[in-house]
């Protein structure tokens, strides 16, 4: 075998063991986020029927301020990004400029979680060939030399890390759509009280 040979073989073997890890851990990640994802898609069936009935609330109530306010602000506890909105919004006292900055916040907070799922989408099936890839060489090379049985665990290593980062990627991508319709909603219910918001300033003046 030549040195440059040599030397490829070397590099891309010792990158399975942090490959593998990778997987390993992005695998981790995706199992406590599924959990996480269990329990927001509970949360937001319960606050969607609370939602529903306040923002109808909001359209045909009192059009003065005060209670209006007070009726918005009854909703901070909602625990999607609406919730999270009104409470920001709350602290500083319903200002236009800061409720426009707050929502504007919370659009890009939204597409930075859509983000971090985009990433595993991508990235983990990308690992998985990789993984794939690198014990192919050391494979063909047992069965040159008669080792069936150290081919065999090479062949294990690489269907396995496949099949890993398929699973990853299709779990990322399932809970990426979800959420992508989850905050497309929150984000058009935010803009629904903005305007809501900027009604009752214009009232006021």
């Amino acid at each position: 075998m030549s040195p440059i040979v040599h030397s490829l073989l070397t590099i891309t073997t010792a990158l399975l063991v942090p490959v593998v890890a990778a997987l390993f851990a992005m695998t981790l990640v995706r199992l406590l986020d599924l959990g996480g994802f269990i329990r927001e898609w509970w949360e937001r069936a319960v606050d969607r029927r609370d939602w529903n009935l306040a923002s109808r609330s909001l359209v045909a109530g009192d059009p003065s301020s005060r209670p209006l306010l007070d009726s918005v602000t009854a909703m901070s506890s909602l625990r999607s990004l609406v919730g999270t909105f009104i409470r920001r919004s709350a602290a500083d006292d319903f200002r236009q400029l800061l409720v426009d900055k707050h929502a504007v916040d919370l659009e890009i907070e939204s597409a930075g979680r859509l983000a971090r799922l985009s990433f595993s989408i991508r990235v983990a099936p990308m690992l998985g060939l990789i993984g794939t890839l690198i014990p192919l060489g050391p494979a063909l090379m047992n069965l040159s030399d008669g080792d069936i049985g150290g081919m065999a665990t090479q062949l294990v290593i690489a269907f396995g890390t496949t099949v890993l980062g398929l699973l990853v990627g299709g779990v990322a991508y399932g809970q990426w759509l979800v959420r992508r319709q989850w905050y497309a909603s929150d984000l058009a219910d935010i803009e629904f009280l903005q305007v809501v918001l900027a009604t009752t300033r214009d009232d006021d003046a």
